[in-house]
């Protein structure tokens, strides 16, 4: 849209919501929310190192409507051991949250990296997802996270800390 039109767009659509208690939030409210969902985002979990294989989202992918670009390599790569998978995780932490870039340890043996983390305010829980070696990513496995020069344990989720059915975005 163009720019000198924002103003009377955004007052448009803030009058429009007053009845039902809009409010404004901000890019880490998205994050916060993402990550009691359990949903990546793009340019931080879903990158052009991993494909929808690693990210265990082959759900969404059509293999049976024909050919497609990378239709080839994806169905190779589910023949393939995999390096990572995304472990999406609970951190026993009070006083800081995953940022993104952190090491993940088992032992001293470094075992993946953080792709990025949140404060749940809803389930008053610190989250993460972490690119791990895949014998990581099992729900129940416990490792460390180095936050702030501290290692703390994190354990690896099945599903959604908030809604894991969706069932509040088809209501």
């Amino acid at each position: 849209m163009p720019i000198d039109r924002l103003e009377r767009i955004y007052d448009s659509v803030w009058a429009a919501g007053e009845e039902f208690g809009i409010a404004d939030f901000g890019i880490y409210a998205l994050s916060s929310l993402g990550k009691e969902k359990a949903y990546y985002a793009w340019g931080v979990e879903l990158i052009n190192e991993i494909t929808m294989i690693e990210a265990g989202m082959e759900r969404f992918v059509n293999f049976d409507k024909g050919d497609f670009v990378g239709r080839a390599a994806l169905l190779q790569r589910q023949k393939e051991q995999l390096d990572w998978k995304i472990a999406y995780v609970e951190v026993d932490v009070e006083d800081a949250d995953v940022y993104g870039g952190e090491p993940a340890y088992d032992g001293d043996e470094v075992i993946g990296v953080t792709s990025s983390g949140a404060y749940g305010h809803r389930v008053k829980k610190s989250l993460a997802f972490v690119f791990v070696h895949p014998e990581y990513a099992t729900p129940g496995t416990t490792f460390d996270i180095e936050i702030l020069s501290q290692r703390r344990q994190v354990k690896v989720l099945a599903e959604a800390v908030y809604d894991p059915e969706n069932k509040r975005l088809r209501s």
